[in-house]
């Protein structure tokens, strides 16, 4: 006999294996799309995490844009920069006026860690919204609906949204 048994039985059990492969595995499921219900969403409290990385030109460009931005349920900037920066402090005076400004400052050696891991980490941290929108100080929004568009994709399945092409680097 060419073909036993025992070929028969290995070659269903491989057909059977190959079919929970492609019924389990995420890339062969359907994409979900979003419904276009006319619900309103409530959209959450937002912090943007500016870090600076001694780039304080264009901080100072871009800090107005991301002030002047539509939201309404408010949010915060929290900029990061290096303790002792006195171009950063000046430029972070210049703002003072803005109730929704923060600056959080990272020291001039850290040894455990890089510098932009402990910016991102410090800016973290001084957040006060469970939302955190992190962009280099080269980053300006592309408009005044910026993080309107961000917040409309957060719901109570979302983990993480990235969002970089709505961002223009100068």
């Amino acid at each position: 006999m060419f073909i036993d048994n025992i070929t028969i039985i290995i070659s269903i059990i491989v057909l059977l294996l190959t079919i929970a492969s492609v019924v389990a595995n995420p890339f062969f499921r359907s994409i979900k799309t979003k419904s276009t219900k006319d619900t309103t969403i409530e959209l959450p409290p937002l912090t943007v995490v500016v870090l600076s990385q001694n780039n304080v030109e264009a901080l100072d460009k871009h800090l107005p844009l991301i002030f002047s931005q539509d939201y309404a349920p408010g949010f915060e900037v929290v900029v990061v920069g290096e303790k002792g920066d006195l171009d950063l402090e000046a430029v972070l005076a210049k703002y003072a006026d803005n109730k929704n400004l923060y600056a959080t400052y990272i020291p001039k050696r850290s040894l455990f860690m890089s510098k932009p891991k402990l910016s991102a980490s410090l800016g973290i941290k001084a957040a006060h919204n469970d939302w955190v929108i992190m962009l280099n100080a080269s980053c300006a929004p592309a408009s005044d609906k910026w993080l309107q568009t961000i917040a409309e994709s957060i719901d109570s399945n979302t983990n993480l949204v990235i969002a970089t092409p709505t961002i223009r680097m100068t």
